[in-house]
């Protein structure tokens, strides 16, 4: 009867944490990220909808207990989860949701991966390039550092860029990989 009680004492202490996490999480988002954005000139709507979308993400986070919170996610972890919770929604959806958590991430400092490649000066060349000849905004620089870091390790991965080996319908082989959430 004793390690009965013990267990629902522990269950319930580890209940009362969770709760305590999300509440924390949830404030974080409406408050310092919801500031992060404004601060990087997002519209009012996108900014409420990144913050919806991911106070619904943090609640099913704490519902599914097997799943890490939304403080311990990683890049990595995000396209099998969104998979798994959205599995019934459209791409459409999916990537809105990718959005916001990416947005989260980098809000947090967990969204780049420390590993340098040989093919990193052509990012930095283009980067540079939009920055100073395009002169886009740093929201846009960094929706575009994500889609062209992802389409350089398609080819890629960790191995010199080799532009011979692309052909025209790699491209689009990726582009409709990419969309889809499956990188």
């Amino acid at each position: 009867m004793a390690a009965k009680h013990h267990h629902q004492t522990v269950s319930r202490a580890a209940s009362q944490l969770r709760s305590k996490r999300l509440a924390e999480d949830v404030a974080v988002i409406h408050g310092d990220f919801a500031d992060y954005l404004r601060a990087r000139n997002y519209a009012s709507f996108t900014i409420e909808h990144y913050e919806r979308r991911l106070v619904r993400l943090a609640c099913w986070l704490h519902e599914h207990r097997r799943h890490p919170g939304l403080h311990e996610l990683t890049r990595r972890m995000i396209p099998r989860l969104l998979v798994q919770v959205l599995s019934r929604r459209n791409l459409e959806t999916r990537m809105n949701y990718r959005k916001a958590l990416f947005h989260w991430l980098r809000f947090k400092g967990r969204y780049h991966e420390p590993v340098a490649r040989p093919w990193a000066p052509w990012l930095s060349d283009y980067l540079q390039f939009l920055r100073t000849h395009q002169g886009v905004s740093q929201s846009t620089l960094d929706l575009n550092e994500d889609n062209a870091k992802a389409f350089m390790e398609w080819p890629f991965g960790t191995a010199r860029a080799n532009w011979s080996q692309v052909q025209p319908t790699d491209i689009g082989s990726f582009a409709r990989r990419h969309v889809r959430g499956v990188t």
